[in-house]
């Protein structure tokens, strides 16, 4: 009687382990090593006063321990800003002020950054924080017109581009809306350190930039 219940058992219990490990591996399959994303959000530079403008990203997500994802992103904004300046006399007996000329300025921006950031989950409430390094493609110029009558040139022009190195953190709240799809919103801070010159050579630059955005994630 003992010899049976003991073969009975090993049946049963050899049985179980191939439907254990079948578990397991489904378990396993549910969450996605790899995640795709795009976000689009409001983007501002701390040398132009935070002037917010459109930000676009695409993203790529691993995860490469528990709680613990490496992604690689590239971002891309562009901007502009219109100023007016009346240049009156100095004679303050006059009234109304005499206009002596008036300038018209433009000035635009078109930066693209790659990050490389390390996420860290460590609570299971949705957020993440992040910390990485930085690689920015700086475009800008300017253009100024002046309205005769004035004794200066009528137009200036100005243009130039800056490959700059810095790191970056992000803060994100992700929403999981399936097995394989993600909601989040993203706040982040670009510190911008040096500038890579065209001869190779290192000189100090220090800038920041700040935005929010709204991303969407797709596992596979």
């Amino acid at each position: 009687m003992f010899t049976r219940v003991c073969l009975f058992g090993l049946i049963m219990f050899g049985m179980m382990i191939p439907l254990a490990a079948q578990e397991i591996g489904s378990v396993q399959s549910e969450s996605s090593l790899n995640r795709l994303g795009v976000a689009t959000g409001v983007f501002g530079i701390a040398s132009d006063r935070i002037t917010p403008s459109l930000l676009l990203t695409a993203m790529y997500s691993r995860t490469i321990g528990q709680g613990l994802d490496l992604e690689l992103s590239v971002q891309h904004t562009a901007g502009s800003r219109f100023s007016r300046y009346d240049i009156v006399s100095p004679n303050i007996d006059i009234v109304p002020p005499k206009v002596l000329r008036t300038d018209y300025d433009l000035s635009f921006w078109n930066l693209t950054t790659a990050d490389a950031t390390v996420l860290f989950s460590p609570w299971t409430s949705g957020f993440r924080f992040g910390i990485g390094a930085t690689l920015q493609n700086r475009q800008y110029g300017s253009a100024n017109t002046l309205q005769v009558p004035s004794n200066q040139p009528p137009s200036t022009y100005y243009f130039g581009e800056r490959l700059v190195l810095g790191g970056n953190l992000k803060i994100d709240y992700v929403v999981p809306l399936s097995k394989t799809l993600d909601i989040g919103l993203r706040t982040q801070a670009h510190i911008l350190l040096f500038r890579l010159t065209a001869d190779d050579s290192v000189k100090v630059f220090a800038d920041g930039t700040a935005s929010a955005s709204v991303f969407f994630r797709v596992g596979f």
